[in-house]
């Protein structure tokens, strides 16, 4: 079973995202990795977003900025190489990995977007994933949770909706604060170690 969350602009998705991974580090020996991405604000005003590695805070990358040449969301310039330096090797140690008997890894991606999509390569290695991963065991390989736009129209994102196996939340302020658990039990039922 692979997991997407969705919801609003602002509700709480990267926090949620990062909450669970926090939760999955400490409760249990469940090997996490994974990124978010985040506004970057000049005072008041959203200037454009950045790529941040869970496992790594200090290992992060432009995603996108007022300004500039390149493709265009919105406002915003798509900075691909800053984010194919985050988010691809991320992607592909989750393709490749090789679970024991007793191993498992969850990988969290926030989000798949617009502007990410942009990137070819990432792309490519969303679709790998979901098909390498497609038949995931409950007590081993790879699962999946990953945020997505509410909105529905994004055909990569449509793609993934449709998968058998996958459970979608839509995370709400009313119900955001009790997610982190009900997913993190999901993901990882009777392994906890608290």
């Amino acid at each position: 079973m692979h997991l997407l969350i969705t919801g609003k602009p602002g509700v709480g998705k990267t926090t949620l995202i990062k909450k669970i991974y926090q939760t999955i580090i400490t409760r249990s020996n469940i090997e996490a990795i994974g990124f978010y991405t985040a506004e970057v604000r000049e005072g008041a005003n959203r200037t454009g977003f950045k790529v941040i590695n869970l496992n790594n805070e200090q290992d992060q990358g432009c995603l996108a900025k007022i300004g500039g040449s390149g493709p265009k969301v919105g406002r915003y310039t798509v900075d691909i190489d800053s984010f194919e330096r985050i988010a691809i090797p991320i992607l592909e140690t989750a393709i490749n990995y090789r679970p024991s008997s007793s191993k498992q890894l969850i990988i969290l991606i926030d989000e798949i977007g617009k502007m990410e999509l942009l990137s070819r390569k990432f792309r490519q290695l969303i679709n790998q994933l979901y098909v390498a991963w497609r038949h995931t065991a409950d007590d081993h390989g790879v699962k999946i949770v990953s945020t997505v736009p509410i909105s529905r129209g994004i055909g990569a994102v449509e793609d993934i909706r449709s998968e058998k196996g996958i459970k979608e939340f839509t995370v709400t302020p009313y119900n955001r604060n009790e997610m982190v658990d009900q997913i993190v039990d999901m993901l990882i039922g009777n392994t906890l170690t608290r």
